[in-house]
């Protein structure tokens, strides 16, 4: 199952039908004319919910990619000693490290990289490959589907975090599961829910 956020809304492309009724259910048939409309739908600040079902979905799922500026990053869920998580504050809202994947750079490469420069941590291990999440915005008048791979890592790092405030990130920290609970499900985009979620 592939699941993608615009905003607050949700469009899941699925090969089971046991969805329930908050659930919309639309074409599967992908042509501009359905992207236009479902991107109309999509663009508010409403939490709809919508669903894509075909038999085969990864083939239904490259052509909806098709039409949208693919953007390819990579990040990390980094856990130290404690169990604790490191988050940051960037524009606002709780995230997790993550950046754009560079030319000639594999995504665990990426993904290291980015969890470093934006939190001024080393002594990263990468422990496994976790979900991809999806999410699509606008850009320059162009929509982007933006593809984000995720990594398991631990580190032993005990030093001050630094903030890449460039990038505008106001705050980094190792949040506890009640800090987690309580403030960062709170105050954070739908796709990084998804993934506080599974911890």
């Amino acid at each position: 199952m592939y699941k993608v956020f615009l905003n607050a809304n949700l469009i899941c492309f699925s090969s089971h039908s046991n969805f329930d009724k908050s659930f919309k259910h639309i074409s599967q048939e992908i042509d501009a004319e359905f992207i236009q409309k479902l991107l109309q739908m999509l663009n508010n600040d409403n939490a709809e919910k919508f669903v894509v079902i075909a038999d085969d979905i990864d083939s239904v799922f490259k052509k909806f990619e098709s039409y949208f500026q693919i953007i390819e990053a990579a990040g990390g869920l980094v856990f130290n000693d404690n169990d604790e998580l490191l988050m940051i504050l960037r524009n606002g809202k709780w995230d997790l490290p993550k950046g754009k994947i560079e030319l000639g750079e594999s995504i665990e490469e990426a993904a290291l990289r980015e969890v470093e420069e934006e939190c001024g941590i080393n002594k990263l291990n990468l422990i496994e490959k976790l979900g991809t999440s999806y999410h699509i915005y606008q850009f320059n008048q162009k929509w982007i589907l933006k593809k984000t791979y995720w990594f398991k890592m631990y580190s032993e790092f005990k030093e001050n975090l630094i903030p890449q405030t460039e990038e505008g990130i106001e705050k980094v920290i190792w949040a506890n599961n009640s800090f987690i609970e309580k403030t960062a499900k709170k105050n954070t985009y739908q796709n990084i829910l998804l993934l506080l979620n599974d911890l």
